[in-house]
């Protein structure tokens, strides 16, 4: 997936608003103190607080690199913005796994990947193993979850799809329909690399069952936006809970 450059448009703000909106029995926020003011006035101004920390999320992830470990893989600068110490051991394994993997057994594609990809970044942005290629800054963003599951091919196939992602960064993709044509196109990547690796019939199987899932209405903005916004928050949630 492509993180988009920014979160200005109407329908991010819309989104954002209600999935960081106070609810019954949580703590007030001074969002929420802004109710009680006229309803066009409140709004404006729970709009401007909502926009706020957005681009307070987006800057600090601009930020990342700049105070996160890093170290070279295969030529490629890995930066590891990682809120627990005890994982910087597991994650550099798995990293130089998962790109050795690539680099063995597809060469070719992994000397794109290295001249396409200005780095790969580690972070908690989602409690799942999940990636993202972040056009603004060129980075792939792996979350740390996806580096803790064991899990080295899956991690190389996500490089290999938001390598992808890096690869067609100048076309195009603001609207559903170039988005998905572009998700396929990176699955399809994904399934190409799979091959040629052994044993990996029902990976490649799944890949497939995947591309062939991929619709119109899972990329528009406001699919694209909730999605985004709701791994932040359970991401940001779950940071708070743990010890």
């Amino acid at each position: 997936m492509v993180l988009p450059c920014s979160a200005s448009s109407s329908t991010a703000l819309a989104i954002a608003d209600g999935i960081f909106e106070t609810r019954p029995g949580s703590k007030r926020t001074p969002g929420a103190s802004l109710r009680i003011l006229n309803p066009v006035i409140s709004r404006l101004l729970n709009r401007f607080i909502v926009n706020l920390r957005i681009s307070a999320m987006f800057a600090a992830v601009r930020l990342l690199p700049l105070v996160s470990r890093k170290y070279d893989v295969l030529g490629i600068r890995t930066y590891l913005a990682l809120t627990n110490t005890d994982q910087f051991a597991s994650v550099r394994e798995q990293l130089d796994l998962s790109l050795g993997l690539i680099a063995q057994f597809d060469p070719a594609r992994f000397a794109r990947i290295r001249r396409d990809l200005k780095g790969i970044l580690v972070y908690p942005f989602s409690i799942r193993p999940r990636a993202q290629y972040n056009r603004s800054f060129g980075y792939c963003e792996l979350s740390t979850s996806s580096l803790m599951a064991d899990d080295f091919v899956s991690t190389a196939s996500m490089v290999v799809h938001e390598g992808t992602h890096a690869r067609l960064r100048r076309i195009r993709s603001d609207d559903a329909e170039r988005r998905v044509r572009i998700e396929r196109i990176c699955v399809a990547q994904e399934i190409a690399f799979l091959k040629k690796l052994p044993g990996m019939g029902a990976r490649v199987d799944a890949a497939r069952v995947l591309l062939a899932s991929l619709k119109r209405e899972d990329y528009t903005d406001a699919a694209v936006w909730a999605d985004i916004f709701s791994e932040w928050k359970q991401a940001a949630d779950a940071e708070i809970r743990r010890p």
